[in-house]
């Protein structure tokens, strides 16, 4: 995933180092940025990246700017083209600048919980290295057809919208051919997309606490590595789910998968592990 990527998206060794570094030595905190190409900002109760950050040009490779109150992001960005990490997760975005699509090596962008974010940039589409991409929290009530020239995406997050505002997935989420993990829970998705299923590199699909009545028979029998659907609090029924093609495929993944953990000696507690369905649903009708 490239030299700075720590495991599953978080902060490398590297990383944490670089973020020590800047606390130690606050009066030289541009010459560390220089040095490692890491920018430590969080909590730093800023409403906007610094200018020096923006000096940095192609010498940063992470920013990291959680938890802050930054309203707005300068076109500036836009000279971070080496720029592979960047987070700003819990702050007051609200719209973000067509520039960002010039941060052509981004590999992992964090917007979590901007609640003012309501709509993405289709230059989206150029940052074709990006691999996870994280959303939960904002106040999406859409995304744009552009997601799906993500072709190396592995992990969406756009659970949690503010007033659950998100209300469906557009088809071109299928040309996301890498994506493993799609996490939409707590929204108000009634259908989910055929194109789904040509996610052959699926395997978890989080829908739970939607409107969903039906599955479609394309994402359980071409979602080849599917194991876990999360279905729990939608409306569907368990015996419309069990009759949707592809059914016995994939509870044949799901029950594997489950073995595997057993086997492996996992302390399971109550919600250690989610089976894929809720087996107490409603009855049809």
């Amino acid at each position: 995933m490239g030299g700075c990527l720590g495991k599953k998206g978080g902060p490398s060794t590297k990383e944490v180092a670089g973020y020590q570094n800047v606390r130690k030595h606050k009066g030289s905190r541009e010459a560390t940025w220089q040095q490692t190409g890491i920018v430590g900002l969080v909590d730093a109760r800023l409403n906007a990246l610094p200018a020096a950050v923006y000096r940095l040009g192609s010498v940063a490779t992470v920013v990291n700017a959680t938890n802050n109150s930054i309203s707005t992001l300068s076109p500036e960005i836009g000279s971070l083209t080496a720029l592979k990490k960047l987070h700003l997760g819990h702050n007051s975005l609200a719209t973000l600048p067509a520039a960002l699509a010039s941060c052509t090596k981004l590999q992992l962008l964090d917007l979590s919980y901007n609640r003012a974010l309501a709509a993405l940039p289709d230059g989206l589409a150029a940052l074709a290295q990006l691999r996870t991409l994280k959303l939960r929290g904002c106040a999406l009530r859409a995304l744009p057809d552009s997601i799906g020239a993500l072709r190396e995406l592995q992990s969406l997050d756009v659970s949690d919208q503010e007033g659950r505002a998100l209300r469906s997935l557009p088809d071109s989420i299928g040309g996301c051919a890498n994506l493993e993990e799609l996490l939409c829970g707590n929204n108000s998705i009634e259908v989910l997309p055929v194109a789904i299923g040509r996610l052959q590199r699926l395997k978890t699909l989080d829908v739970r606490n939607n409107h969903v009545t039906e599955v479609s028979g394309d994402i359980l029998s071409h979602c080849g590595a599917l194991q876990l659907i999360n279905l729990h609090d939608n409306p569907i029924s368990a015996a419309v789910f069990v009759q949707t093609p592809g059914y016995a495929e994939f509870e044949a993944r799901r029950k594997q998968r489950f073995d595997k953990v057993i086997e492996g000696g996992a302390l399971l507690g109550p919600s250690g592990l989610d089976e894929g369905f809720k087996r107490d649903l409603k009855p049809q009708g």
